[in-house]
């Protein structure tokens, strides 16, 4: 005789028993699309539970322990950026669940999660954008948008197991949601090697000067190019933060010459300052202090006795 059969099992050719778990053991800190979860033996009942985020259709994120108040602490503005970045990066990785072969997140998506700069009404935005090839099937859902590459200049790159728009990918399609002050801060951003850099994520240049010259030059005439052919001249390796490039920007196009950047004023071998920007030949420095000027009282007074 064979062996008793245990009662726990299911019919002959179907799936075998599985004890069920808990949601939120099946979660952890990650996000899960319900289709997983039952895979995982979750039961419907968990994957229902009222205490679990619902991002996007179909898929169960855990809430936050402490979420990032906004701009309840002092510093205002400052804390408002960190908290939107913060609570927009959650809710883009929300996503990788219903990402499919062939998609990769979008221009906006991927600088928010590389921490490129954005202008403020960008990174309120909460709709997640994904690139697909021209011509392939645009899924369309609340709360997410798809935008169609030409095949030709279509690709995608793994960011931490993510895929993400490419460097030079995404500054192209930037061209058509920012300004060009705003565009040339992410051209900046993308060849600085500063580990100082605001929400810096990264170890190494991303792109070169080179590059983004040439992508610029192939995209011609996509959306976007005329203000990409005037802003790629633009772009300086070396700048520490989208606000020095604001700066820069600005006085160029008030009929400043062309600054020098981060110009170190040396003393008998000790460094005395490091300017944003130098006008050499007219002998003045450029310097935008941001917040970390006013309330680190330490850089406050070196500051103010600097010669």
């Amino acid at each position: 005789m064979g062996e008793p059969k245990d009662a726990r099992q299911g019919p002959e050719g179907s799936t075998p028993w599985r004890p069920r778990q808990p949601l939120r053991a099946a979660l952890g800190a990650k996000v899960l699309s319900v289709a997983d979860a039952r895979k995982a033996g979750v039961g419907r009942g968990s994957s229902s539970n009222t205490g679990l985020e619902r991002p996007f259709y179909g898929v169960r994120q855990v809430p936050p322990k402490s979420p990032p108040g906004g701009n309840q602490a002092p510093g205002g503005l400052l804390d408002e950026f960190q908290g939107l970045r913060f609570r927009q990066r959650r809710r883009i990785l929300a996503y990788v669940p219903r990402l499919r072969p062939g998609q990769a997140f979008g221009p906006r998506a991927t600088a928010l999660l590389r921490g490129l700069p954005l202008p403020l009404r960008l990174l309120r935005d909460t709709t997640v954008d994904v690139i697909v090839p021209q011509g392939s099937c645009r899924p369309k859902a609340a709360g997410w948008q798809a935008r169609g590459v030409p095949e030709r200049h279509f690709d995608l790159q793994m960011v931490n197991g993510v895929p993400c728009t490419p460097p030079e990918l995404l500054y192209c399609l930037l061209a058509r949601d920012l300004s060009e002050v705003d565009l040339l801060a992410v051209g900046d951003a993308l060849v600085t090697e500063a580990d100082n850099y605001p929400n810096c994520t990264w170890f190494t240049a991303l792109s070169s000067v080179g590059q983004l010259v040439e992508s610029a030059n192939r995209w011609s005439p996509g959306t976007g190019s005329a203000r990409l052919r005037r802003v790629t001249p633009m772009i300086r390796a070396g700048v520490e933060s989208p606000y020095e490039t604001s700066m820069r920007f600005h006085l160029h196009e008030s009929g400043y010459p062309e600054l020098t950047l981060q110009l170190s004023i040396v003393h008998n071998g000790v460094e005395l300052a490091r300017a944003d920007g130098a006008d050499l030949e007219a002998r003045i420095l450029y310097d935008f202090d941001g917040d970390g000027h006013r309330v680190d009282k330490r850089q406050f007074r070196k500051d103010v006795k600097r010669p």
